[in-house]
């Protein structure tokens, strides 16, 4: 009993800590002023499955990926997992990631690699428009390590220290800074209708300026609150239907609100589509799951669709394993 009460409160603790941490966050930022931070693939989806749900993903994130949308979605693998994945985007720009996560009781553990890179680019000059005959790439990498934990049978927390290794002109303009995140998951037991809601938040990317030719800016520090509703058995015996809203707010942003559907049946194949508000030439996402078992080892296959306006469409894969 006396076990339980600790838990408890530090559980309220830190549920309180986080909300008021929220108010700050409005404060400092309470429009949208884009170009005042950096390393922006840090506030991006990198997975299918969440960029397919409008990245309102934060309550259901469960597998070793949970690294990018709220670590404490760590907690609910069964043994090990592992994902990696890809995003191909315009003008030879790819995002890629990869984690591996192990749970060890009632706590868990894993390492991440989130990595954005260009194709070689000629260097120009006004004197040599077509090219010197030099040429520069970009490669910017976050090296993650996440450590979460059951605090109770229904309140999981989570947080993530990175390194970032950052070349933003070849090796020209290099820097080595960090970045965290800190997530929750709560399992309400709220009444009725709302049973089984699931109310997760996430503070992501706080850490220091990052300074380039002596210029310092910031990195996208992000806050997102988010409630999921998981409902069993509506059509069959063997499906599911999750049902997710997110309110998000990035410092270099507007608030904008999320919302995402996934539509499971029989562990086998998942439906998704989601919707990203306020959010320019993004708005509807699209995208599906298949997951088998092969001696005895979960294989699983994510692909998310986005229109992208102007852009054209992007389009992600990722590949996991339950081991």
């Amino acid at each position: 009993m006396e076990k339980m009460r600790r838990n408890f409160s530090v559980v309220g603790l830190l549920m309180v800590a986080l909300i008021a941490m929220l108010p700050g966050v409005l404060q400092a930022q309470t429009y949208d002023k884009p170009g005042n931070t950096t390393e922006a693939f840090l506030k991006m989806m990198p997975t299918p499955r969440g960029e397919a749900m409008g990245s309102a993903i934060i309550g259901l994130a469960d597998n070793a990926a949970a690294v990018f949308s709220n670590p404490a979605g760590l907690m609910n693998i069964n043994s090990a997992d592992m994902e990696f994945g890809h995003t191909s985007m315009p003008a030879g720009v790819g995002l890629s990631y990869f984690s591996f996560a192990k749970k060890l009781g009632h706590h868990a553990i894993a390492i991440s690699l989130l990595a954005l890179t260009t194709d070689e680019m000629k260097v120009r000059t006004p004197l040599q428009p077509e090219g010197t005959g030099e040429y520069f790439s970009v490669g910017k990498y976050a090296y993650g390590l996440t450590y979460a934990r059951n605090y109770t049978d229904k309140f999981k927390v989570g947080f993530t220290a990175r390194l970032l290794n950052l070349h933003m002109v070849s090796d020209m303009y290099s820097e080595l800074s960090w970045s965290g995140d800190i997530g929750l998951q709560y399992n309400s037991a709220l009444p009725g209708i709302l049973e089984g809601t699931i109310i997760a938040v996430t503070i992501r990317n706080f850490g220091p300026q990052v300074t380039y030719a002596k210029e310092g800016y910031g990195l996208p520090l992000n806050y997102t609150i988010g409630a999921t509703r998981p409902v069993y058995g509506l059509f069959t015996e063997n499906d599911r239907l999750a049902l997710a809203i997110n309110w998000n707010k990035c410092v270099d942003e507007q608030e904008k609100a999320q919302i995402g559907v996934e539509y499971s049946y029989n562990s086998l194949i998942d439906l998704r589509c989601g919707y990203k508000f306020s959010s320019g030439e993004q708005g509807a996402t699209f995208g599906m799951g298949l997951s088998n078992t092969m001696m005895g080892k979960q294989m699983r296959f994510g692909y998310s669709f986005t229109p992208f306006g102007i852009i054209g469409s992007i389009h992600k894969f990722s590949l996991g394993f339950g081991l």
